[in-house]
């Protein structure tokens, strides 16, 4: 029974895991702010938070800390100049001409790969728009009239685009305005975005995609292992 009880709980757990939403908050006024949060948890991304500086300290400590930091530096150098030489290396020593059959089917693997995570991504994406203010404003009244036409225009597009998600909804008319004012003299904007996704529903997308990944490995090395090493080898 106890273990019933004790399997059931983590059972729940894990339930619990999977159903959190990770939502992406994207909010403009005077500033950019993005915030990530997943349940409750929230953290702000941008922007960040800026760091005290560090305290007063003895030029000697100075001099060994920044000489410190320049070895490191010179020494993260070296070994990045070294893993590129021993990679390109590397790349000689396996380059291989492929055929154009070759890359034809691997434009059409990328092509269903990308398809298939982009796809079960956007069915599951879920967009709201709590609030979308944009006053139009230049100093010039043709330009602010120009202007208020593009923007209307782009946003025509944005839903356009975002509409035939499933989890879109068209936001409410007073939470959407655009218009131009020719009094002032500067353009403001007040809105507020977020993405969210399950974390079930990422799962979702990582899996299917690495599927459509390992299948087609398997078959274009199964293929490649078939043919002969002249046909291998053979361009077009």
């Amino acid at each position: 029974m106890t273990a019933l009880i004790i399997i059931a709980c983590i059972a729940l757990f894990f339930l619990l895991v999977l159903s959190l939403r990770v939502k992406v908050t994207l909010e403009y006024k005077d500033e950019l702010l993005l915030f990530v949060s997943v349940g409750f948890i929230k953290v702000r991304v941008l922007p960040k938070k800026q760091r005290r500086g560090p305290h007063s300290m003895s030029r000697a400590k100075a001099k060994r800390i920044r000489a410190k930091v320049r070895k490191k530096a010179l020494e993260k150098k070296q070994k990045q100049l070294e893993k590129k030489r021993l990679k390109k290396l590397e790349k000689q020593k396996k380059k291989q001409k492929r055929s154009f059959d070759d890359v034809l089917d691997i434009i059409a693997a990328v092509k269903e790969i990308v398809t298939t995570a982009l796809g079960r991504f956007f069915g599951h994406l879920r967009v709201d728009i709590a609030k979308f203010h944009i006053n139009v404003a230049t100093q010039d009244a043709a330009t602010t009239a120009i202007l208020y036409g593009a923007v209307c225009s782009a946003l025509s597009h944005l839903f356009h685009i975002l509409e035939p998600l499933r989890g879109f909804d068209l936001p409410k008319t007073q939470d959407v305005s655009v218009n131009a004012d020719y009094l002032s003299e500067k353009t403001t904007v007040d809105i507020k975005l977020s993405f969210s996704l399950r974390v079930w529903h990422a799962l979702h997308v990582a899996i299917a995609t690495l599927i459509k990944i390992v299948k087609h490995m398997v078959l274009f090395k199964s293929k490649n292992e078939a043919l002969p090493d002249g046909h291998k080898n053979k361009t077009a």
